[in-house]
């Protein structure tokens, strides 16, 4: 389905078109879904799926809304991995994401959201800092340093106390 844009006469796929298809399932390690329906995916197979038919399409700049959601940690690093390379490879590349880390770890530049609108941008180092986070999203931040990349990680300083009224 990714070729689709592509395909001329009569809708057949042409030994490229196929190049192509087998290329993006390999990136996206799927080849071994290829011949099951879609709704026989768990949710993180299909979201793989997904990504391989968009790669398939040959985009210039990739426009993705929580593309790593249901899939395991494992392959939200092997995502964003990918990602970064098709970026270094010249392709552009907008990332929506809740996952603060992931950001952090993969991106070159950071936009923080406030009340639906740009409340701080640049590098992850210079945005994702306690006082930053914490005037986003208020207390219960914690940031720490990656061990091996050096970037910022985000996690909660505390489990928020019960409110009064729920105690039994």
């Amino acid at each position: 389905m990714g070729r689709f844009p592509h395909l001329k006469g009569a809708g057949f796929l042409s030994p490229r078109d196929i190049s192509i298809v087998t290329h993006c399932m390999i990136q996206t390690e799927t080849e071994a879904f290829s011949d099951r329906p879609l709704d026989r995916l768990s949710g993180g197979e299909r979201q793989r799926v997904l990504l391989a038919s968009v790669l398939a399409q040959e985009p210039k700049v990739l426009l993705l809304d929580e593309p790593t959601s249901a899939l395991d940690i494992h392959h939200q690093v092997k995502f964003f991995r990918l990602l970064s390379n098709l970026v270094a490879g010249g392709m552009g590349a907008a990332v929506v994401t809740h996952d603060l880390n992931l950001a952090s770890l993969f991106s070159d530049r950071v936009i923080l959201l406030k009340d639906g609108r740009i409340f701080r941008e640049g590098r992850p180092e210079e945005i994702l800092t306690g006082d930053v986070l914490r005037e986003t999203y208020g207390k219960g931040i914690e940031i720490g340093q990656h061990p091996t990349s050096g970037r910022p990680v985000i996690f909660p300083a505390t489990l928020p106390e019960e409110p009064e009224d729920l105690k039994s």
